[in-house]
């Protein structure tokens, strides 16, 4: 309803992620043409350990060659946190 809009509008999502005190994995395509990049550069400058990843030639979804970088990446992330 209508409340649900008025949330969002005055929602700061910066300020509700700047909350998280974990490690996060962040990734973003430079040819994305829905969410520009500064949201995600902005993103990193908030959380306290973030790995940023700005995968080349990738749009907002992740497929084949771009896919696998992202995959191979998240895979050491995990593998990371878990040691």
């Amino acid at each position: 309803g209508s409340i649900y809009v008025t949330d969002c509008i005055e929602m700061d999502p910066y300020e509700l992620i700047g909350q998280y005190t974990g490690d996060v994995l962040l990734f973003h395509g430079d040819a994305d043409f829905l969410v520009p990049i500064t949201y995600s550069e902005q993103a990193a400058e908030v959380y306290d350990s973030v790995q940023f990843h700005v995968i080349e030639g990738a749009g907002h979804g992740f497929f084949g060659e771009a896919m696998a970088e992202a995959m191979k990446i998240s895979v050491a992330f995990v593998e990371a946190e878990c040691e």
